[in-house]
């Protein structure tokens, strides 16, 4: 293979490129013509991705992704309508730059993927941009998808990046019929920990799934007034009630008369 990039043959690595030996020998043809950096090796590039071998295509975008050039952009955005899942699995994990308008625009579409992987991959992309507003409101679609995973992985970049902003989609998660889906937007609730939180998580202790109300009465030990303890009372005291249930009641109580027993110690 040519490596001495300051007597370069395109014509021989251009072969190299497409009828190389083996995956490898191709992959590391790739890799010199990123480090060239021309027109003409960024076109060799972009011909390859036509290629058959899908192994080959998946692992070529993530050799492109390397690179900061407009063609570059062009080849990865080819690569996202590529016929074959994994090709687009791979250009959606590879892509450095999610905030450029042609790859948000292909993350969204990624969103409407016939394949979970796909979608999965491209949640989580979107996490790398610096734009939240933008990422909340992709993100919050996506809470409609078919397969759980999409939603709660959704659920969790919105609660990582969202901040304030988080906080309607993330209450309307709590609604979901999957548990962990419901699990997740709890836990990005209480980390918002204001007043309509609270409020979530009241409605939480009455969840279906016992680790959603086991997690809701921890939250509520954590940041609950006095005003919840009448509710925690009777979900400790409820006939036939689980005892895993009965116990976290009790400990939610606990926390929450010794914060009040502080703050009357503190007025004192």
């Amino acid at each position: 293979m040519v490596t001495n990039t300051d007597t370069i043959d395109l014509h021989t690595l251009a072969e190299e490129l497409l009828s190389g030996p083996d995956l490898d020998f191709r992959i590391k043809t790739a890799r010199t013509l990123v480090k060239i950096g021309s027109q003409e090796a960024l076109e060799l590039l972009r011909k390859a991705m036509d290629d058959r071998d899908e192994t080959f295509r998946a692992r070529l975008v993530k050799v492109v992704a390397r690179m900061d050039h407009p063609l570059a952009t062009e080849i990865l955005i080819k690569a996202f309508n590529d016929p074959d899942c994994y090709v687009r699995k791979s250009v959606v994990e590879a892509v450095p730059h999610v905030d450029h308008p042609d790859i948000i625009r292909a993350l969204v579409d990624c969103l409407g993927d016939e394949e979970i992987n796909v979608r999965e991959s491209a949640v989580i992309a979107l996490e790398k941009s610096r734009d939240a507003d933008t990422v909340v409101a992709i993100l919050s679609t996506a809470l409609n998808d078919s397969h759980w995973n999409v939603r709660r992985e959704s659920v969790e970049v919105i609660a990582r990046v969202g901040g304030s902003r988080a906080f309607e989609p993330l209450r309307r998660a709590m609604k979901d019929k999957d548990p962990e889906v419901r699990l997740s937007a709890l836990v990005g609730l209480a980390d918002l920990a204001d007043e309509g939180v609270v409020d979530s998580v009241l409605g939480a202790l009455t969840d279906p799934d016992v680790s959603v109300q086991l997690e809701a009465l921890d939250i509520a030990g954590k940041f609950g007034k006095p005003v919840i303890l009448p509710l925690l009372e009777e979900i400790g005291t409820r006939e036939g009630g689980s005892m895993m249930i009965k116990q976290a009641a009790l400990s939610a109580q606990k926390r929450i008369r010794a914060r009040q027993m502080e703050q009357v110690e503190t007025v004192a």
